[in-house]
């Protein structure tokens, strides 16, 4: 079993990684890394897209099964004009000029939501640098830390 800073440091890399539905890609490669520095796991993956982790050979010890979502709540940018598709299921209110940041990159702008389509999911922002298809946006939120048997995602709290 790791330790808990150990625990701590896998989970700040986890939840900082850039994700949204249909982009899970980077989440999927450090679960990869994870397993594979490990010689009593074996990972596969399904034709679902599910990430597989079992034991190597026969423990005869009973399964725990752990499921997680891989994605969350992401604007994708669709053009370099700041167009973007939301993917994920969020309140309209939640859009009205909302600042959020680009995560896909380390030279990630920051912006605002300027029009958004609760229909189509789809809307528009503007940032203070340049953008392009494939980048993945999130709100912005405080720094993630852990505190006090508690660790902190946005304004989430986890135990």
């Amino acid at each position: 079993m790791a330790d808990r800073d150990v625990v701590e440091r896998w989970l700040a890399e986890l939840t900082n990684l850039p994700t949204a539905s249909g982009l899970e890609d980077r989440v999927v490669d450090w679960v990869r890394a994870w397993a594979g520095e490990r010689d009593d796991l074996e990972l596969s993956l399904d034709t679902g897209g599910n990430v597989i982790i079992t034991q190597a050979g026969d423990s005869g010890t009973a399964p725990v099964l752990a499921v997680a979502h891989m994605d969350h709540p992401a604007f994708v940018i669709l053009g370099d004009d700041g167009s973007f598709e939301f993917r994920g299921g969020v309140d309209t209110p939640y859009f009205d000029e909302a600042a959020i940041e680009v995560v896909s990159r380390p030279d990630g702008p920051s912006g605002r939501v300027t029009a958004y389509d609760g229909e189509t999911h789809e809307g528009s922002a503007r940032f203070d640098g340049p953008v392009g298809p494939g980048d993945i946006a999130m709100w912005s939120f405080d720094d993630r830390s852990a505190a006090e048997g508690l660790f902190r995602i946005g304004r989430v709290l986890a135990q």
